[in-house]
């Protein structure tokens, strides 16, 4: 990731910005000498209501709940950190009327659950 485009969304961004521990994860990590290993073993599908773990082969091997301020959400955005999974953003339906949501989400994926990091 441009590291520009991460210091510029610090600076812009205050739910971004606001998530505990960012500021570490998003250090440039271009030096260090071991490659990062991508382990693709399951795909993470996030639905209307509910995320789905689904294996490589589209087997479903896990069904669970989105936390309530996210289901209904449209436009959120998604990024791994750490195996961990970052949710934030979203727009809420209200009366024919679309709000903009400020919000952040980790999904420990080895414990299955959802922590809120900002509202």
């Amino acid at each position: 990731v441009d590291q520009n485009y991460l210091a510029n969304m610090m600076e812009t961004d205050n739910v971004f910005a606001g998530v505990s521990g960012i500021e570490e994860l998003i250090k440039d990590q271009s030096r260090h000498p071991k490659p990062r290993q991508i382990q693709q073993e399951e795909i993470l599908i996030l639905g209307f209501n509910d995320m789905y773990r689904v294996a490589l082969h589209f087997n479903c091997v896990e069904t669970s709940s989105l936390p309530q301020s996210l289901q209904g959400s449209l436009g959120t955005a998604a990024c791994v950190v750490n195996n961990d999974v970052i949710v934030t953003g979203g727009h809420e339906s209200q009366s024919q009327a679309w709000r903009s949501q400020s919000q952040a989400w980790r999904y420990n994926s080895s414990l299955n659950s959802w922590t809120r990091l900002a509202f």
